[in-house]
């Protein structure tokens, strides 16, 4: 997938429930990188 058009344009060119599926996806992450940033701090930064 194209990361540059990702913001308003996937919601004209996707189907409806690819949209769906890639912002649940994307909450995961989210939630994930929460959840391991003690983690993360340490190899990101």
């Amino acid at each position: 997938m194209d990361s540059r058009r990702k913001a308003g344009a996937r919601s004209s060119h996707l189907e409806p429930w690819v949209v769906l599926a890639v912002e649940s996806f994307e909450r995961e992450m989210l939630v994930f990188y929460r959840r391991s940033q003690f983690k993360v701090v340490y190899t990101a930064t």
